[in-house]
């Protein structure tokens, strides 16, 4: 015969699922990649280019 704790471990894992499955579907998204902050060697040309195409660059809609 199992023990209660047994016996209410399975009831629970059959009703919510395994601890193990709902901490893996409940953890966080990967974190989003850092933005590239101005590189201090850039010369101001150059820093001004990539901030127009930043800035130019089609972004996503939002849902």
């Amino acid at each position: 015969m199992r023990k209660p704790d047994d016996q209410l471990q399975q009831v629970l894992a059959e009703r919510y699922g395994s601890p193990v499955d709902v901490a893996v579907e409940q953890s966080a998204p990967p974190p989003v990649p850092v933005r590239r902050l101005a590189d201090s060697t850039d010369g101001p040309q150059r820093h001004r280019r990539r901030a127009l195409l930043d800035a130019l660059r089609p972004k996503g809609r939002a849902a």
